[in-house]
């Protein structure tokens, strides 16, 4: 199952069709940017000033490499990232992805490798619900940790859960 941390951005080519009342069919095509946000709606942006209310669309990705298992570095803060960004959406996503620096440890330590820190994500996924209430899922993720061994493995598993 993948669980995105961040949005991903593709380049895509739309084509689109429209018939008029005559049977005639105009196609236009573009480049876009295909949006993926981390809650799995998918977005395209548009340079382009036509209308395209009620023409069918297709999308074409061919050509896109997609490496899920890139190194991603930790995020200076472990505020939430939430998407989309208003407040007012039903269906919504927050994502945070940081290296918590445990008490009497310092960053320099955990950088150097001489402590144990651990690297963590978490994505929560919220939508409404036929009550009209919101529910949410979420997934956590130990991404790393600064030390190998057991002892290390289990402070890390005991911030993870409070993460």
């Amino acid at each position: 199952m993948c669980h995105p941390l961040n949005t991903l951005r593709f380049f895509g080519m739309v084509r689109t069709k429209a018939t008029d009342t005559d049977g005639y069919t105009d196609g236009t095509s573009e480049v876009v940017v295909v949006h993926l946000e981390p809650h799995g709606i998918l977005r395209i942006w548009r340079d382009s000033s036509v209308n395209i209310t009620g023409m069918e669309l297709e999308v074409d990705l061919r050509g896109i490499l997609y490496a899920p298992k890139v190194t991603v570095t930790p995020w200076d803060s472990c505020a939430p990232k939430c998407f989309p960004s208003t407040e007012s959406a039903t269906d919504y996503s927050c994502v945070k992805f940081c290296q918590p620096t445990p008490d009497g440890i310092t960053e320099d330590e955990c950088i150097a490798g001489t402590a144990c820190c651990c690297s963590m994500a978490k994505r929560v996924v919220c939508s409404a619900n036929d009550a009209g209430t919101t529910s949410c899922a979420q997934y956590k993720s130990l991404v790393a940790q600064t030390l190998s061994g057991d002892t290390c493995a289990k402070i890390c598993a005991r911030q993870l859960g409070a993460f």
